[in-house]
């Protein structure tokens, strides 16, 4: 089964509540990871008891491979499909999970996790979204958002669950569990992301390109075109759709420094998001004084309000600016992030955090895809796509151990909460340059009459 185009809805809905379920299992696995993180530093089996970074290391190595295998994912589909891919991965991420549940020192939970569980992560959670932003067209950015949604709702889900079952069978048989549940889970998914091969049907091409049909898209090449044609990122969105958009190397998506400012941005974001899903935990039930019980449910009201926000922001970004609506994402959420290193260290402010914090940051993820699209175009989603996550990777791997080193040094969370909130917001100010870099490449190239 293969679909001609893009079919905007039908079979796409399918793959909508694909892509959601798939995002429960890899995001909400790992955005809950601060509850394990919390029985790390209690366990003197592993060695790493107290051992605040140390133990930050683990689910930072998992969440940086994600990312940065995201590039080696895009080409992965490219060349395969999206459904191979996916499906090795989900079994990347049960073995992963079960061998974590066997081992005997922090170091083998680096490996087993953070590296084979991390790659695994990176080849399902790609795929997904590619597949999401391939099926549709005029309505991309809603079911984008629709599809991301899950992340959230799998915090709740996860943060709940694993929390009930370390408490009753320990952390090892939850981490087998969770193998399980994943695995079938992902596998589901993976299996409904049939290809799409356009170009079966007779097109009208311009002089100078040829049509070629790959593994599962349209290849356009313009292979006598100057570099500044095929270089479409800053391309409109409406043009775009008219013209197609040629297929590009990642040199030619790097070149463009609309993408290079927004991988940056990211790269921040990633940075700063991670900080409170390892430490949030740690710092509720050790500075705060909240129980387990109640630092489980403020995981859990992240989940709800990561779901109602990136909902939210995949409907306004139906019809509002998608860089205005990216950077006021970014400032409020380094504002929250920033605010618990000042305001009074209580369970209302800690809620009041959650909320914020949840909706905005949840936006930002909702908003990715679809920007790329609208820069590089649909065909070049996989490349672009893994390039903008490899961005993010070297941030996700040092910010939690940074963070943690900054608590074991000054034994408070205040710098591990205040520095990288304010970067975040100084980082926002950076996002209406990546609007001007594309006004000012389509202004150049419509006045040098490359389109005519």
């Amino acid at each position: 089964m293969h679909f001609d185009e893009p079919p905007d809805g039908g079979w796409g809905w399918v793959v909508v509540a694909a892509g959601f379920l798939t995002h429960v299992n890899v995001l909400g696995l790992q955005y809950s990871f601060g509850i394990f993180f919390k029985v790390l530093l209690e366990d003197e089996s592993l060695g790493s008891k107290g051992a605040t970074s140390a133990s930050a290391w683990t689910g930072s190595i998992a969440s940086a491979l994600m990312l940065l295998c995201s590039y080696p994912a895009g080409v992965l589909v490219r060349r395969y499909g999206m459904r191979i891919v996916p499906l090795v991965g989900s079994l990347l991420i049960s073995c992963g999970l079960f061998l974590s549940s066997l081992v005997s020192s922090l170091w083998m939970l680096y490996f087993t996790y953070g590296l084979i569980a991390g790659v695994g992560f990176a080849l399902t959670w790609a795929p997904a979204v590619i597949a999401v932003n391939r099926y549709f067209t005029s309505k991309r950015a809603l079911c984008s958002g629709l599809s991301v949604a899950g992340s959230g709702i799998g915090t709740i889900i996860f943060a709940s669950i694993t929390s009930v079952l370390i408490d009753l069978i320990g952390w090892r048989s939850t981490l087998r569990a969770l193998a399980i549940i994943t695995g079938v889970g992902n596998a589901l998914s993976a299996s409904t992301y049939f290809p799409i091969r356009f170009g079966q049907k007779t097109e009208t091409k311009k002089p100078g390109e040829q049509m070629e049909v790959g593994g599962d898209e349209e290849i356009e090449r313009g292979r006598n075109l100057p570099l500044s044609v095929r270089d479409s990122c800053a391309e409109p969105m409406e043009e775009a759709e008219e013209r197609k958009f040629s297929e590009m190397s990642s040199h030619d998506i790097l070149s463009c420094h609309a993408f290079r400012l927004l991988a940056l941005v990211l790269l921040v974001y990633a940075a700063v998001l991670w900080i409170p899903y390892t430490f949030l935990v740690a710092f509720a039930e050790g500075e705060v004084g909240l129980t387990s019980s109640q630092s489980a449910r403020l995981v859990a009201i992240m989940g709800i309000s990561s779901t109602i926000g990136r909902l939210l922001i995949g409907r306004a970004a139906s019809f509002l600016s998608q860089m205005k609506l990216l950077q006021a994402s970014m400032a409020i959420t380094g504002l929250a992030v920033a605010s618990l290193a000042f305001l009074p260290q209580q369970e209302a402010t800690l809620v009041l955090f959650a909320i914020f914090f949840g909706s905005f940051a949840g936006s930002v993820v909702a908003l990715i895809a679809p920007i790329l699209v609208e820069q590089i175009g649909a065909v070049n989603l996989p490349l672009a796509f893994g390039l903008a996550s490899a961005a993010q990777a070297p941030g996700v791997v040092l910010a939690a151990p940074l963070g943690g080193a900054l608590r074991d040094m000054t034994s408070s969370y205040f710098l591990t909460w205040a520095a990288p909130g304010l970067l975040m917001v100084a980082t926002s100010f950076l996002i209406p340059a990546i609007h001007m870099a594309n006004s000012s490449a389509v202004d150049e190239r419509r006045s040098s009459h490359l389109y005519q």
